[in-house]
């Protein structure tokens, strides 16, 4: 089963595979948090429209990334949520 990028659930499901790496992006919000995302726009993998850098922390957290996989109510990875669970990887590659 594929699961929605750059979200929790993917990030677990890796971790259950016993993968070696986890490579992922990193961008910043208009407020300066910085959310794992590989597109300059939330359109594609969300059900929202925009940039992150036009956005809040807050306000793309509003957003559904997962929904398009039935996968509700999945939302952005932040950067310091990744940070704080890596001991549970090998290792993070981020651009």
């Amino acid at each position: 089963m594929l699961y929605p990028e750059n979200t929790s659930i993917s990030f677990k499901k890796a971790l259950e595979l016993n993968v070696d790496f986890i490579a992922f992006d990193v961008r910043q919000t208009k407020d300066g948090e910085p959310v794992i995302i590989h597109n300059e726009k939330i359109d594609r993998t969300t059900d929202g429209t925009g940039f992150v850098r036009d956005m809040t922390l807050k306000e793309i957290k509003k957003y559904d990334a997962g929904a398009w996989k039935v996968f509700l109510k999945k939302k952005f990875c932040a950067l310091l949520k990744v940070q704080q669970e890596k001991q549970n990887f090998c290792g993070l590659i981020s651009s």
